[in-house]
């Protein structure tokens, strides 16, 4: 009878060693890879770059995530990102914090495709509802300061969102979404090749809710429009139209007694406390590549913006109702030479004229046990 040989111990832990490391090796690749696919559609100065190429710190939301979210508020999507807190204030109301506390201070800069939202001076730490993020190709978060590249308001981060792009061909894509609290969104998406040189997006966005809470009604239609085209053998146009209106109603704050006795309670009922935007955007945007190393980009752009707004927070105190209009007429102009593969310069200039104005009237608020109910203006300006 053979004898039975005992197990080699040092053997049979090198193999397990030798395993785990060549699992390690695969997972890193893996993940090495994905990363490196995101980090290649990072857009700095308005093209695309990989991290390593720039000192900032980006991060970016790519459309498969994007799409497989379909967030309903900014923060759904944001808030997956380290350092990035986006609260939610009603609606899609919202404060924005990067590396630093929640605040309403003009700390941070709302772009889509690289261009400001809205002028200097105008901040409103709510205009991500002016953009239509659902249908976005690709959201860019730049953590800290990026005033050298993208202008004032940029002292905290930036937050840059990127439309999608024409299709190659023929497609289109409906997203009917339902569900409690009388939420309803569609949205649809379809493009195609307009000509040989010319290719066309259109993206619609209409959600409507009936909040979870008393008379918290919300609604917003967002269209975006995209053309993308040829111009000779050197230089590409991207034209963008988009419209954001948004009807939002005032929710007030909850105490923890009063949630845990009533939390779909709230103190504004009909229209106090509202807040209605219109938010029109267009701009045309040409590239011209002279050779490997020179470009130039040209973006001639328009705003038209218009807020009604009650600040709810001031009814006990100031009550008044405020409207807000600007326009801003504008051209972003950038030239840029690779001078080696470690070394790019800029030079920009932009011009920006946006008169703007602003109204205050006194409001005499009605309270119905202890709800309000009513406003009325009593003549009297601020």
């Amino acid at each position: 009878m053979s004898k039975l040989q005992k197990p080699n111990t040092f053997l049979i832990l090198t193999t397990i060693l030798l395993c785990l490391v060549g699992l390690t090796i695969l997972a890193v690749a893996a993940a090495t890879a994905e990363q490196n696919e995101a980090l290649q559609t990072v857009t700095i100065t308005g093209e695309a770059k990989s991290n390593n190429e720039t000192t900032a710190s980006v991060a970016a939301i790519k459309s498969k995530e994007i799409k497989r979210i379909k967030p309903a508020h900014p923060a759904e999507i944001l808030n997956r990102q380290a350092g990035v807190h986006v609260n939610n204030l009603g609606g899609e109301g919202h404060m924005t914090a990067i590396r630093q506390p929640i605040s309403t201070d003009a700390a941070y800069l709302f772009l889509e495709d690289g261009l400001p939202t809205r002028p200097s001076g105008l901040f409103n730490h709510n205009a991500l509802y002016e953009v239509n993020i659902p249908q976005a190709q690709r959201i860019e978060i730049i953590k800290g300061p990026g005033s050298a590249l993208y202008g004032s308001e940029s002292i905290g981060g930036i937050i840059n969102t990127i439309t999608e792009p024409s299709p190659e061909h023929f497609e289109m894509e409906v997203n009917p979404e339902f569900g409690s609290f009388g939420w309803k969104r569609l949205l649809i998406s379809t493009g195609d090749k307009v000509s040989k040189t010319l290719g066309a997006r259109l993206n619609f966005n209409m959600t409507d809710s009936e909040g979870y809470r008393d008379e918290a009604d919300y609604s917003r239609g967002a269209v975006t429009l995209r053309l993308d085209g040829k111009i000779g053998e050197r230089t590409r146009s991207k034209s963008i139209l988009a419209f954001s209106k948004i009807e939002q109603s005032g929710v007030d704050s909850l105490d923890f007694d009063r949630y845990q006795a009533q939390s779909t309670y709230n103190r504004f009922a009909n229209d106090v406390g509202r807040r209605n935007v219109d938010a029109f955007r267009l701009s045309n945007e040409f590239t011209t590549r002279f050779n490997a190393k020179n470009k130039l980009t040209v973006t001639p752009y328009f705003r038209d913006n218009q807020m009604e707004l009650m600040p709810s927070w001031m009814l006990t105190y100031d009550p008044n109702d405020r409207d807000y209009q600007f326009q801003s007429y504008g051209v972003n102009t950038r030239f840029g030479q690779q001078v080696s593969n470690t070394f790019e310069w800029i030079l920009g200039l932009d011009v920006d004229y946006s008169p703007s104005t602003y109204a205050e009237f006194r409001i005499e608020p009605l309270l119905v046990d202890d709800i309000y109910v009513s406003t009325a203006r009593t003549g009297r300006t601020n």
